[in-house]
């Protein structure tokens, strides 16, 4: 289990579990960056700020060795440029290899 200094616990995930937090079209999205980047790890961000009109939207970003950010680095930080709309990292994943799916 990975941990950030903003929102705490970051909680492991298997990957149909995080596809499965998201509506079918936006699945398909999904795999289909998880083709193109390759990633090791998916981590999905909420937006948890309760006085924002964005509060529980959720984005998937892709981590690790092919992708700017490895898994740790992803964790650390919140994406946003205000804090209303900061996403914090809640789940992760990791991207099973083609053999595996």
């Amino acid at each position: 289990m990975l941990k950030n200094a903003v929102s705490g616990e970051v909680k492991e995930l298997q990957y149909v579990e995080l596809l499965n937090l998201f509506p079918e079209p936006a699945q398909v999205d999904i795999q289909n960056m998880v083709g193109r980047l390759e990633p090791s790890h998916l981590v999905v961000y909420t937006n948890m700020d309760l006085s924002s009109s964005r509060v529980g939207k959720r984005q998937v970003m892709a981590a690790g060795d092919n992708c700017t950010y490895s898994l740790k680095q992803a964790v650390e930080a919140p994406l946003g440029d205000l804090p209303s709309n900061f996403k914090y990292p809640e789940f992760y994943a990791e991207v099973p290899s083609a053999e595996e799916e």
